[in-house]
Formats: structure tokens, sequence, C-alpha cells
């Protein structure tokens, strides 16, 4: 013998698919984020000039020119990709390692990331306290 409505199931469903879809973008988010804060970490930011844009091929190539902190003029190569954005004589942020400053990559700003990740864990623990206060309870007997 049914004691509650249909659509309560319903709505104790849609609860659960919401929290753990939630649930999971924040967690893809956020280890996406750390492992770009971690990939980062020790690297030295500089402003690299863009001397040549090899966006027809693929992967796609930017010659870069930077100079590191200790003075050292660097021209290299980096695989990018998204170079179609990025036009020969533009200045972009880039990393470097100092043990091996030929190595290059592009800056990614994390600052935002927190903010997101912490947005979509509370959507999730929102929609996982509702599907708690919409379960079905077991029949007394």
């Amino acid at each position: 013998m049914r004691t509650r409505p249909r659509l309560r199931r319903g709505v104790h469903v849609g609860f659960v698919f919401g929290a753990v879809a939630l649930g999971l973008i924040a967690v893809t988010w956020g280890g996406g984020a750390v492992g770009a804060a971690l990939d980062q970490w020790g690297k030295h930011k500089v402003t690299a000039r863009v001397v040549s844009v090899h966006a027809h091929e693929y992967p796609k190539f930017l010659g870069l020119r930077y100079t590191t902190r200790d003075g050292r003029k660097i021209l290299t190569v980096m695989d990018e990709r998204h170079a179609e954005d990025v036009k020969k004589g533009a200045e972009i942020e880039v990393l470097y390692d100092p043990d091996d400053p030929e190595e290059a990559q592009r800056y990614q700003r994390l600052g935002s990331a927190p903010v997101v990740v912490a947005a979509f864990a509370a959507g999730a623990a929102v929609l996982g306290t509702a599907a708690y206060r919409t379960r079905g309870k077991a029949a007394a007997t």
C-alpha cells in the first residue's frame, strides 16, 4: 500500500542524479585545477614575444623569444593547442623551468577555479541533502 505519492520518488531520483552530476563536475574540475597548479609550481613566469605561428599543422607551434630571470636570451618553439588565437608579434605569458629554460609552456590563470569548484560542490551538497530528505521510508510492520 502506497502512503506517499509517486511524484516524490521522481523528485528524489532527480535530486540524486543532480547531486552526482554536480559532484563529478566538482571533482573533475578541481582535479584539473590541482594538476595545472602542480605543473606550474616552481617554474618562472615571463612575457614572451611570438616570433612565428605555425597554426596550419597539428600540433600547432609558436616560435617564442624571451629573456630568463638571469638574463639569458631564449628562442624556442612551443606546441600550443590554440595557436590560431595568437598573432605574430603578440606578447604572451609563459612559464619555464629554470633548469631547462628552452621548454616553455603557456601560463594558466587559476584564480577563479577554487570558487567554481566550491560552487559545484555546494550545489552537490544541497542536492544530496534534498535527495536524503525526499527518500522513501521503510514501511513499519
